[in-house]
């Protein structure tokens, strides 16, 4: 596990605006670099469809537009090969803006895309400083 990608997605996540209250990055690693990066936002799109957990649950995941991303990018069998990282940003202090780690495990429809697509290295943000390997 890379902690310089966790810190660079936990960054990102800061970035972007929550998605009922979420505000998650990912990225697929592959030969040493990020190469495709997603987030949760409202925008819909098909591919995510294949892999929502119910028919109106259709906005992007991070896991899923990571995933769809690093597809243009690089090939299938590639993305076999690639980790994927999971960052959740939380509030520590909202008055202070003081940021910390959110638990970032995939739900269910981001599961069966990571199956979907056989990516076997998933590593995520747990609650505060700690990091998951799945």
């Amino acid at each position: 596990m890379k902690q310089h990608f966790i810190d660079e997605l936990f960054t990102l996540a800061q970035a972007v605006e929550p998605v009922r209250g979420a505000r998650i990055a990912a990225g697929i690693v592959h030969r040493g670099k990020i190469v495709g990066y997603g987030y949760c936002h409202k925008k819909s799109h098909p591919f995510q469809a294949k892999f929502a957990k119910n028919e109106h649950a259709v906005f992007f995941h991070a896991e899923t537009h990571a995933i769809k991303n690093a597809l243009n990018n690089i090939s299938v069998s590639d993305l076999k090969k690639s980790s994927l990282y999971i960052a959740r940003a939380r509030y520590k202090n909202t008055k202070a803006r003081e940021w910390e780690y959110g638990l970032a495990c995939p739900c269910a429809g981001c599961q069966s895309c990571i199956e979907t697509f056989e990516i076997q290295n998933i590593f995520y943000t747990l609650n505060r400083k700690g990091v998951a390997i799945h």
